[in-house]
């Protein structure tokens, strides 16, 4: 778990270092926008994550509209018996191994991108493809958003 923990905090670094070196000349609506307009950004996430792969696992970065989708393939298919011990301690250790990177990485890259509503999803598969846990980042992400007050002038 150590391994995955940190191969992703490593990878929100490169993602967040590269958005921060590329400026944008349009107003882009997404993060898949602004990152299909600056090639330069995509290209060397891309490069980067491709060094944090391991003999362990192999790792994927797609974006959805503003979301980051981070996917930890893991290369050996753990048996059912294993693999219950496995997700129980990844629910009880990831989550709080990874948000406050996770969400400090949300804010860097809404900061650096001018995008608003950035979400980072970290899944980590089986070798099989079953996927053993996943988390998201902020954790009200993919819920419906409450009445803050923040929009002003909404009815």
């Amino acid at each position: 778990m150590k391994k995955i923990t940190s191969v992703v905090l490593a990878a929100i670094l490169v993602m967040t270092a590269a958005l921060a070196l590329t400026s944008c000349g349009s107003e882009p609506k997404t993060l898949e926008e602004y990152l299909a307009g600056n090639a330069s950004a995509a290209q060397e996430i891309e490069d980067s994550l491709a060094g944090l792969e391991n003999d362990d696992m192999g790792l994927n970065v797609t974006y959805d509209q503003n979301k980051v989708i981070i996917t930890c393939e893991l290369k050996t298919t753990y048996e059912d018996d294993v693999l219950d011990t496995i997700k129980g301690v990844y629910s009880e250790s990831m989550d709080d191994a990874l948000a406050s990177s996770m969400n400090q990485a949300v804010a860097d890259i809404e900061k650096e991108t001018g995008i608003e509503g950035v979400s980072i999803d970290v899944i980590v598969n089986n070798g099989d493809g079953a996927e053993i846990w996943k988390g998201t980042y902020p954790k009200d992400a993919d819920t419906p958003a409450e009445d803050t007050g923040s929009e002003e002038g909404s009815e």
